[in-house]
């Protein structure tokens, strides 16, 4: 055999992104195996596999390796080869260490550091960073950022290249799964695009990557000589391209406060410090870790405090699951940390489809009221003694001629369950000197007219109250009587 071929086989791991490959076959694994998307691909089981806090073991674990949907895994997919890659590119897997010799022990051996030690250390990270992690977390993402912060300080024209490389990637990879696309003008739910992304675990993870690229820089292991303002530029476009700037608040009820001038403030502060760290700075390398211990440190409590319970009517157990509806109710999620400062309060209300689990801290609003009220119906992945349960939840929904709407929410699989239902709504019009009342019940709705109750008639049928008679089509209910017409309920459109 030629000696330079065997020469190459030894420097393959130097070529091959070979830690970056398999962490993401690990990513891929949980998805498919461990959240049963081999069986539903869109429809992961996401709710066990959060972070939850420290007593529910099993949710820290896996929740860095876990995601919501297939956007969210293809996204980390390919945050994780851009930057993953160029980060194990510019570190490498041979030893640098003075008098180290390749191969010559098992430390040395760069199979050993690319196969072993170096998905050990990125999983060991991914662990370590969604222990002080604001949860509940879910994704690989907290990691990306640590990729990107110890990449940036060493090598940050490389990073901004890497942002650029990732956007086109995820372009090619839509135009690949969905050349042609047309789109129909209609109206949608749509909950803020930062309130789903996990700030403060993004920017710890920058954080600490960051002070793991200034470790390594000071100490010689990677030769770096990007200048201090070349550092600061490239935190300050990841920070602006990754939109560590949206800092935000609950507001109450389904409503968030974006303070997007705080946040461009403290990107520029956070890359101004950074520059002052290259260039030598220790206040400003120390104003970084105390940062970074008090991003950290905001998570512990909320951690180790386990959410309230909610007192509601009905429910259906799923295993050690309790799937209820609750309007109005306090987000126990939120305020596990009790803060009222100004504007900014814990002490907030929700609604919508509930799921919780008291023995592993797990409360979560799976479907909110109105993402509810406007699809009206959602699917709930969870598990029950090993296997799957999909809760199908439905709102049957009644739009009330001049009042609000009256509804009923019921679970309609694996079993019929009633969960709630809305006060009784009188409509506007007035036939034959009646009004008609809409009541939900458990068994569907009764309407009241005249000082009489009937069941609302099923479509195509009709029911007299006094002197008016209600007739069912299939989209609204008409009430006549003495001449006068008029639709009194209508479903939603």
């Amino acid at each position: 055999m030629p000696a330079g071929i065997g020469v190459d086989r030894r420097r393959l791991c130097a070529r091959i992104p070979l830690t970056t490959l398999g962490i993401g076959g690990v990513l891929l694994a949980v998805y498919l195996l461990v959240q049963d998307a081999h069986t539903a691909w869109t429809a992961p089981i996401t709710i066990p596999y959060r972070a939850w806090g420290y007593p529910y073991i099993t949710g820290w674990l896996v929740a860095p390796f876990a995601h919501v949907s297939p956007a969210h895994l293809i996204g980390n997919l390919i945050g994780l080869v851009v930057f993953g890659s160029l980060l194990e590119m510019t570190i490498g897997h041979y030893p640098t260490r003075r008098g180290a010799v390749s191969f010559r022990g098992v430390l040395e051996n760069p199979w050993v550091r690319a196969l072993v030690i170096g998905p050990g250390v990125v999983i060991a990270v991914s662990i370590g960073l969604g222990l002080v992690a604001l949860g509940p977390t879910i994704g690989f993402s907290t990691v990306i950022f640590w990729f990107m912060g110890v990449l940036v300080v060493l090598r940050p024209a490389v990073t901004v290249v890497g942002l650029l490389v990732s956007d086109a990637l995820r372009v090619a990879y839509l135009a690949v799964m969905a050349p042609r696309v047309t789109v129909t003008a209609q109206a949608q739910f749509v909950t803020p695009w930062f309130a789903e992304v996990a700030l403060q675990a993004h920017a710890l993870g920058l954080l600490i990557g960051i002070l793991t690229g200034l470790a390594v820089r000071r100490r010689g292991i990677v030769t770096a000589e990007a200048p201090p303002l070349h550092v600061a530029a490239g935190v300050m476009l990841v920070g602006v391209d990754r939109a560590l700037w949206a800092v935000f608040f609950y507001g109450g009820e389904g409503t968030f406060v974006l303070y997007r001038g705080v946040g461009v403030i403290a990107v520029v502060v956070v890359a101004m410090l950074v520059m002052a760290a290259v260039a030598g700075d220790r206040r400003a390398h120390a104003a970084l870790v105390v940062l970074g211990v008090a991003l950290a440190t905001i998570a512990v409590p909320y951690n180790i405090i386990p959410p309230a319970t909610t007192d509601t009517d009905r429910g259906l157990s799923v295993g050690s699951y309790t799937v209820s509806y609750g309007e109005g109710v306090p987000d126990a999620s939120v305020n596990r940390l009790p803060l009222d400062v100004g504007p900014v309060s814990t002490e907030v209300t929700a609604s919508g489809v509930i799921v919780e689990d008291a023995s592993r801290g797990i409360w979560i609003i799976a479907v909110g009221a109105r993402e509810l009220a406007f699809d009206q119906q959602a699917t709930i992945s969870l598990i029950a003694d090993g296997a799957r349960v999909d809760v199908e939840v439905i709102s049957d929904r009644w739009e009330v001629r001049g009042n609000d709407s009256a509804y009923q929410v019921r679970i309609s699989a694996p079993t019929t369950e009633p969960l709630y239902e809305s006060g009784p709504s009188t409509a506007s019009p007035v036939i034959a000197g009646q009004r008609v009342t809409l009541e939900p019940t458990p068994d569907g709705f009764d309407v009241h007219s005249g000082g009489l109750t009937r069941p609302l008639p099923a479509v195509n049928e009709t029911v007299r109250l006094g002197a008016v008679q209600l007739h069912t089509r299939e989209d609204r209910v008409v009430a006549t009587g003495e001449g006068a017409r008029a639709t009194v309920f209508s479903r939603p459109t």
